[in-house]
């Protein structure tokens, strides 16, 4: 029923005969992933008992929480990534041991690295290189 609705909206505000079928092709395939997509949902809704909001959480978790709900949870940045980032927005290339100080204070889980000895940092980050690895850090979702 969706798709024959689709179809002939489409069919509506088209110009020529060809561009009716090509929209209805597409229209048609577009309807039938999304009913196919529906089904897998419906399916594995049931078949971890899940709730109505657990699974209103899975399909549109943006509905839920708000736009400006994070979709990359629990990817962190390389170094690499975010002393490019640094670079390219206040021109400067910070250290990775910098880096590492200032996710070691707010918290952030670290590997232990293999060159380090003790445990006091022998290049903690400059106070004035700061705020421009925290702004990383935020850019990347990571605070």
């Amino acid at each position: 029923m969706v798709d024959n609705i689709l179809k002939r909206r489409y069919e509506y505000y088209s110009i020529g005969g060809h561009l009716n079928y090509f929209l209805a092709n597409i229209i048609e395939k577009a309807a039938s992933v999304s009913m196919r997509s529906a089904e897998l949902d419906a399916y594995n809704a049931r078949l971890y008992d899940l709730t109505s909001d657990e699974l209103r959480y899975i399909i549109d978790s943006k509905g839920v929480y708000g736009e400006d709900f994070p979709l990359r949870m629990e990817i962190m940045a390389t170094y690499k990534q975010i002393q490019a980032w640094v670079k390219q927005n206040y021109g400067f290339v910070p250290e990775t041991c910098w880096i590492a100080d200032i996710k070691s204070q707010v918290g952030l889980p670290m590997r232990k690295a293999p060159n380090r000895k003790g445990v006091e940092r022998v290049k903690p980050c400059p106070a004035e290189k700061v705020e421009p690895i925290r702004a990383a850090l935020r850019y990347f979702g990571m605070l």
